[in-house]
């Protein structure tokens, strides 16, 4: 699972294992280490809810969990839809832009990549700037 962020705006992509994982086991999760120490880590999760209507994310102890409901999840991991994004209201004048997608073979070579379970390029996508 990739993610990327800027400003408000918070992006994951997944490759087809993971779609996979979401829809058989209700979570994916990925970490990344800043150093030896647990709090030096960056935990960040997807999980599927039947609690919500809305996608919606929280940030606690360094981790990101992005919640997603059950009726979206079940259509996205089971259908051509690439992706889909929630826009979270933060209580002030603030909202935080939630997009996940499915992650994309790159047009060009990336060798330092693994891309074999990254999706295929549906016909007559578009080209990406850059993957």
């Amino acid at each position: 699972m990739k993610i990327r962020m800027k400003g408000n705006s918070l992006r994951l992509r997944l490759q087809q294992h993971e779609v996979q994982q979401l829809s058989e086991k209700g979570t994916v999760e990925e970490i990344t280490a800043f150093g030896p120490l647990a709090s030096q880590k960056l935990v960040y999760s997807l999980r599927r809810t039947s609690r919500a209507s809305q996608v919606s994310a929280s940030f606690t102890q360094g981790k990101i969990t992005v919640w997603v409901p059950s009726a979206l999840l079940t259509q996205w991991a089971v259908t051509d839809l690439v992706g889909f994004e929630e826009w979270m209201t933060l209580g002030t004048d603030e909202s935080l832009r939630i997009l996940v997608e499915k992650d994309f073979k790159c047009v060009h070579d990336r060798p330092h990549e693994d891309e074999t379970q990254a999706f295929d390029r549906p016909e007559g996508m578009p080209l990406p700037v850059e993957c």
